[in-house]
This record gives C-alpha cells, sequence and structure tokens, in this order.
C-alpha cells in the first residue's frame, strides 16, 4: 500500500505536466528523508530530541512506512507496547493531555506522508 501512494504521486505529477524525468521514489525512503527534514526544522527552532524521544520516532517512521499513518490507539500495539506503550509515550514526550498527544501524532503523520 504505501508503495502505491508514491506510484499514484508520481503519476499524478506526470499528468500534471510535471517535467521531472525522475524514478518513482520507495515510499519508505520518501518517508526518511521527510523525518531528517523534520528534525533539522525542530532543532532550528530550539526542539531537541532525547535518545529515547528518538527511538520513538524512528519506531512511528518504521510504522508510518508499512502503514502509512500512525493513530493514538497504535501506541498500545506492538512495535510501540514495546517501548512502554501510549503511557511510555506521554512520559518520555511529556505530555500531559490525550488532545496534545494526537497533535505530536497528526504533526508527524502530515510531515511523514506529504
Amino acid at each position: 500500500m504505501p508503495d502505491l501512494v508514491s506510484i499514484l504521486r508520481f503519476e499524478l505529477a506526470k499528468d500534471a505536466g510535471a517535467q521531472d524525468d525522475s524514478k518513482i521514489r520507495p515510499f519508505a525512503s520518501a518517508v526518511e528523508d521527510r523525518l531528517a527534514t523534520w528534525l533539522v526544522e525542530q532543532q532550528r527552532r530550539g526542539v531537541e530530541y532525547t535518545d529515547q524521544q528518538r527511538r520513538w520516532l524512528g519506531t512511528i517512521v518504521d510504522v508510518v512506512k508499512t502503514n502509512v499513518a500512525v493513530e493514538i490507539t497504535d501506541l498500545d500495539q506492538i512495535p510501540f507496547s514495546d517501548l512502554g506503550g501510549s503511557q511510555r509515550f506521554a512520559a518520555d514526550f511529556k505530555i500531559t493531555s490525550r488532545e496534545a498527544a494526537l497533535q505530536l501524532l497528526d504533526e508527524l503523520n502530515t510531515e511523514l506522508i506529504a
């Protein structure tokens, strides 16, 4: 499914008259690049992530590569449960409300699959 997203984007861009002769990029590669770009932007804003937070972000990327998005309910499923589930996610990111967790996941989903 995720690579289908890449194919559709490539074809839609072609149909729209894009002159890009590049090859279709695997969705997983695009997601990894988008995370790197997002992290640079976060650092520019003065936001630094701990090693544990980066483990969460890496796991989120791994899930997005295969499932296209991460929902809050996913945090209590494998592979996130191996990191401590939703309670640990909240503690590691110093999140005090469900809304704040949803906001972070929505931002990541938007940035990673854009």
